[in-house]
């Protein structure tokens, strides 16, 4: 009869093993067990809803109510609920360390009932109507996240979440994003649709930069209808004009008809160039930070 899988081994598998298949096979042995919570969960996706959890495209809990009156949809909701939260935990609590590349929570209300704080590494997070602010009840993020989400009508940019994130992504809900203090964000790389009085908002953020500074390598991107953009550089240059620029040394594919500017920072050798930028997907009103 051959010997078992030595520790190293089982750590192995169990580590790389699918996570759905992971969990029941780890409950038929108290060997694995005993293991199972010190060795990493890899996940390619979390989506936490109001109602459900889905790992990697499973869900954990159906959501169909076709059948019933709405008293017992209501009763049903409830009750499904609580299963979420249980179910939640039971499946993450614990684990000393949780990989995931995606983690997506979605209209996601009372956090604080979860009673769980997991460890985890995250590639990806998106935030659809939810409050930024709860999510350290929940999450202990081990490093910064390469790409940051967030969609809700105002959203709250004065967090670490926020600030650490490589690369950030703001989207309203509804007709326009208010985006209080994003000037003063440390972000290198920010992508905003949907903005609320966006042409104040750039040259809020154009007069903080020329007096405060940025980094170098910094690309703040405004996605616009393509005559909406054109129609804002042109009214820049009644502001800008002396700043005038072909900007001739960057390769990129600009508005043909917009004018573009490279505007000093004060006190240095940074500039910043304020051009638009138009492909077959869309265009986008570009502000980035060089040195010249």
């Amino acid at each position: 009869m051959p010997n078992g899988l030595t520790y190293l081994s089982l750590r192995c598998v169990l580590e790389y093993l699918d996570a759905l298949k992971r969990i029941p096979i780890t409950l038929r042995s108290r060997v694995l067990q005993r293991i199972d919570t010190r060795i990493p969960l890899r996940v390619k996706n979390i989506d936490i809803h109001n109602r459900q959890v889905i790992i990697d495209n499973k869900s954990l809990q159906p959501n169909r109510f076709w059948k019933m009156t709405d008293d017992e949809v209501e009763l049903e909701e409830r009750r499904r609920a609580e299963i979420i939260k249980k179910l939640f935990v039971y499946y993450l609590k614990g684990k000393s360390d949780i990989h995931v590349d995606k983690v997506l929570f979605n209209g996601v209300k009372n956090l604080e009932n979860v009673q769980v704080k997991m460890s985890m590494t995250v590639n990806k997070l998106s935030a659809h109507l939810c409050n930024i602010a709860d999510f350290d009840i929940v999450i202990s993020l081990k490093s910064p996240l390469k790409e940051l989400y967030l969609t809700n009508q105002v959203i709250i940019l004065d967090h670490p979440i926020v600030h650490t994130a490589r690369s950030l992504i703001l989207k309203s809900n509804k007709r326009g994003i208010r985006l209080p203090g994003i000037e003063k964000l440390p972000n290198k790389n920010i992508l905003v649709h949907e903005c609320s009085n966006i042409e104040i908002l750039v040259l809020r953020i154009i007069n903080y930069w020329i007096e405060n500074g940025k980094e170098v390598g910094t690309e703040y991107l405004f996605q616009l209808h393509c005559n909406t953009l054109s129609s804002i550089l042109q009214r820049f240059l009644g502001r800008f004009n002396e700043f005038q620029n072909k900007l001739e040394e960057v390769d990129d594919h600009f508005h043909p008809k917009a004018p573009r500017f490279l505007i000093p920072i004060n006190g240095t050798s940074l500039r910043i160039q304020v051009y638009g930028r138009v492909n077959r997907e869309d265009s986008k009103l570009v502000l980035s930070v060089v040195e010249v």
